[in-house]
């Protein structure tokens, strides 16, 4: 079947206890809190090698770095602060390095552990990760939720995607109780007890604010919680034909659901760099 269907099989991987990773309902543990990562690293590496080809996989997997490795008109040495801790830990690693090769600065700070951000900053990227599992520490953090309030409020240019997104709404609810958060973006997160809005997605704007008419942009959804308003300047659409509405923009914010991928479409984060230097010209 598979050759009917001109697939090529590259290879597989043995059930090995010896490197099972554990989950929970938003895929893997992080390797942050996974005991003896390194081992389990070391030894999946080897069965890759062994029962993978591993030379094919990144030829069929590889991206044309020429067309995708730089974001137009960027002024060097943006100062980024990028929020990075067990609460926020999701990134594609490409989009961090674009944004280096782009001549930017990259700042991580902890939104559970700070009390501020980083200072002299022209721009703030809140990825996805796990803030429901860190509720009393986020919103007990009175000092960062206002640090930020005010930034964004007084046009710091962010982007803030799943979980930071959750982050800069008014709160975050589990169970009965309410978790006050940012507060930045008028409304509430609540667990729906199932994933919402499952997979890739096409990202299509409805206007020229971050794209321009016709022009796209790759990203995916994965969340068991969702939003009393997820933003509609987007318009997401799955292979399959389903379609939905999703981003907010507000200030210099854009913020949604959508987990982006830089290098698909490099226009998209220009335009946020863009507003990083006007930011930054304006100080």
């Amino acid at each position: 079947e598979i050759e009917k269907m001109g697939l090529a099989v590259l290879g597989f991987l043995p059930k090995d206890e010896n490197f099972v990773f554990e989950s929970r309902h938003l895929g893997l543990v992080t390797p942050e809190e996974t005991v003896d990562i390194g081992e389990k690293m070391r030894i999946l590496g080897e069965a890759a090698l062994k029962y993978i080809d591993i030379d094919r996989l990144i030829e069929i997997a590889g991206y044309d770095e020429a067309k995708s490795s730089d974001a137009k008109n960027v002024e060097k040495k943006l100062r980024l602060a990028v929020a990075r801790d067990k609460a926020f830990c999701f990134y594609y690693r490409e989009n961090m390095e674009l944004l280096e090769r782009n001549g930017c600065e990259l700042v991580y700070f902890s939104p559970i552990a700070d009390r501020y951000p980083p200072k002299d900053i022209d721009g703030l990227i809140l990825g996805g990760g796990y803030p429901e599992l860190y509720l009393k520490e986020l919103s007990e953090n009175t000092d960062m939720l206002e640090s930020v309030r005010t930034a964004l409020e007084n046009g710091l240019p962010a982007l803030a995607e799943c979980g930071g997104f959750m982050y800069l709404q008014n709160g975050i609810k589990q169970g009965e109780k309410l978790y006050k958060t940012v507060g930045f973006i008028d409304a509430t997160a609540e667990n729906k007890g199932r994933l919402g809005r499952f997979g890739y997605i096409t990202m299509y704007p409805k206007n020229e604010k971050f794209l321009k008419l016709g022009e796209s942009v790759t990203a995916h959804e994965f969340h068991y919680f969702d939003s009393t308003d997820n933003g509609a300047e987007f318009t997401a659409e799955k292979p399959n034909g389903r379609k939905w509405d999703c981003m907010m923009i507000k200030n210099n914010c854009i913020c949604g659901y959508p987990h982006i991928f830089y290098p698909a479409n490099t226009a998209f984060i220009s335009r946020f760099l863009s507003l990083c230097t006007e930011y930054k010209n304006g100080r």
